[in-house]
């Protein structure tokens, strides 16, 4: 992200100059931000990024004249080019400030400024996304009540005619006030309002066959770009629910296709929950079944009859214990921020993981996050030291190799290339976006266009993608790979956090948790990372045919010699592949 000082426009992605007016731009970072102390529409005086994502960013902001801190929502300036997006937007405003419960986020303004905007309440609590990632999965006590919340928030919105159509766990927030669990939901930019409520507007901005929504949340009309509906937010509370109660979404997939493929075909997994009566097992179970039917007409008539049958679940369960604190972030001078995340598009909020701040809870153990914080500050502090003794060594040989790097070369006859002029050129500057035609000199470029090549992250995307090869650099030196982390109790968490991060375009959160499990994973031994995939495998292929059973145990009988070194790992690595397929 980036800003310019003089119309205040913020780009996603990476120009070097405001396309708008032509001023440099600068970077909005910790160091840096000059968006901070800017008083928008004269109104709201901006005090720090909270959160980002595809379509626009968040900012803890101060209401001048009211003294009270807000959350003000904008859309990046390339988005405001697109007027679907614009209305899009308003929509959302629209959206919330037709509603009034205690569940649902609300809207305080919305203004055009340089760029549109929607001020909302301040939600002091982290989002349902943070507690499953870190925890694993929830009490089932807990998790009924959440989505009991959760449906009546849903209640009060399709009374007024309104959809939400994009609930998942980055949009739900939990806040607790003296014993009280309340939730809030946000991010209504994907709402339909229906015009038999009088709430909507004249023209439809999803197209007929367009989908738009969260692969691992959308119901399957919603795939198939059919008309959503209220049941179509029931689904997605199923699936809401289904995570709560056993750690991931009930349909998982490497990519987009592969995830609506299962929603349109596969069944529903069970939901096993241990712990309770079998009755009140097999009730969460039929419950889930129902709202995540394939066809609207299996589902729950209407989120009314699902808060009745949650809140009769409910009574059959021992109270919840209250949620954990699960710390509150830091500034860099250690003191308290008293905001967690507030946040549209993305699931986390934007703030490096610290190892003083253990709030993520990637163990779900306090005394295991106490470990790898731990670990972490001693993995920083060889680091440091590491790179003091690279340097000296580096200075050293530059003193030596200095009179050899000051005597004159011979000239020398570089043969012609038989490579075409253009390809010559193109070889010789392989950094160039240009390709040029003849043997003119290249056009030159102008500054305050777009970008050649971008991506949709824009710099915050690059870095992750930069870290992440490094991470998987240093695996491979191991012999292991980036997905075999996903298996281990203590990088589960960040491990899922960053992965669904990344897939709704939250690079700086993806970065945060990646850069927490990178940590983490140094602390642990390939023996320890080998073992919980063969757990997992053995798991997953419980009861298979004795073959399978076979070829596990002669795995598990060499998992001791199989983390001597890189060959040995990579060939248990295949072999276990080998039984999973």
């Amino acid at each position: 992200m980036r800003c310019c000082p003089h119309c205040h426009r913020v780009w996603v992605e990476s120009h070097e100059y405001c396309p708008a007016d032509g001023k440099p731009l600068r970077p909005i970072g910790a160091g840096s931000d000059p968006l901070r102390g800017w008083k928008l529409d004269g109104r709201f005086e901006l005090i720090e990024l909270l959160g980002s994502g595809g379509m626009g960013f968040v900012y803890l902001a101060e209401q001048i004249g009211l003294s009270r801190r807000v959350a003000v929502k904008m859309l990046y300036a390339e988005r405001t080019k697109d007027p679907k997006a614009v209305k899009r937007f308003a929509r959302e405003a629209r959206a919330l400030a037709a509603l009034d419960h205690p569940g649902i986020v609300r809207v305080l303004d919305y203004g055009r400024g340089p760029t549109p905007y929607i001020v909302m309440e301040l939600v002091e609590g982290p989002s349902l996304l943070q507690y499953i990632g870190g925890m694993g999965v929830l009490q089932p006590s807990l998790a009924v009540r959440i989505a009991r919340r959760i449906a009546e928030a849903l209640e009060a919105a399709h009374e007024q005619g309104i959809t939400h159509r994009d609930l998942k766990p980055s949009n739900v927030h939990l806040v607790q006030r003296d014993g009280q669990l309340s939730v809030r939901i946000l991010d209504f930019g994907l709402a339909l309002l229906d015009e038999a409520t009088g709430g909507a507007s004249s023209s439809r901005l999803t197209r007929s066959g367009m989908v738009a929504g969260t692969p691992e949340y959308m119901a399957p009309e919603q795939i198939r770009g059919e008309v959503a509906g209220a049941r179509t937010d029931l689904y997605a509370l199923g699936v809401l629910l289904f995570e709560s109660l056993m750690g991931a979404p009930p349909f998982v997939g490497p990519n987009p296709t592969a995830i609506v493929s299962k929603h349109l075909e596969d069944p529903v997994p069970s939901v096993e929950v241990l712990g309770v009566e079998p009755e009140v097992a097999a009730g969460l179970d039929g419950l889930v079944r129902r709202l995540l039917a394939k066809k609207r007409e299996g589902r729950p008539e209407s989120a009314t009859e699902v808060v009745e049958e949650l809140r009769a679940l409910e009574a059959s369960l021992p109270p919840p214990s209250l949620l954990g604190d699960p710390g509150a972030p830091r500034h860099a001078d250690g003191t308290t921020l008293d905001i967690e995340q507030a946040t549209g598009e993305g699931p986390a909020p934007r703030k490096r993981i610290r190892s003083e701040a253990p709030w993520l809870g990637l163990t779900g153990s306090v005394v295991a996050d106490r470990e790898l914080e731990q670990a972490i500050s001693g993995a920083r502090r060889r680091r440091r030291t590491r790179l003091v003794l690279v340097a000296a060594v580096l200075t050293l040989v530059g003193v030596i190799s200095l009179p050899f790097l000051l005597r004159p070369e011979p000239e020398t006859v570089t043969a012609p290339s038989a490579l075409p002029l253009t390809l010559q050129r193109m070889r010789e500057d392989t950094a160039s976006a240009q390709l040029t035609v003849g043997d003119g000199p290249a056009p030159e470029t102008d500054p305050t266009a777009p970008s050649v090549t971008t991506r949709p992250g824009g710099e915050s995307q690059a870095r992750y993608e930069s870290r992440r090869r490094e991470l998987e650099r240093a695996l491979a030196a191991r012999g292991l790979r980036f997905r075999d982390l996903r298996d281990h109790p203590r990088l589960r968490g960040a491990y899922r956090v960053q992965d669904r991060a990344a897939r709704e375009l939250d690079f700086d959160a993806a970065y945060d948790a990646l850069d927490a499990l990178s940590a983490a994973a140094r602390t642990l031994s390939t023996q320890s990372i080998l073992d919980a995939r063969l757990r997992a495998v053995e798991a997953r292929t419980e009861g298979a045919d004795p073959v399978r059973g076979a070829k596990l145990r002669a795995l598990r009988a060499s998992l001791d010699d199989s983390s001597d070194h890189r060959a040995a790992t990579r060939r248990f690595l295949r072999r276990l592949d080998e039984v999973e397929r």
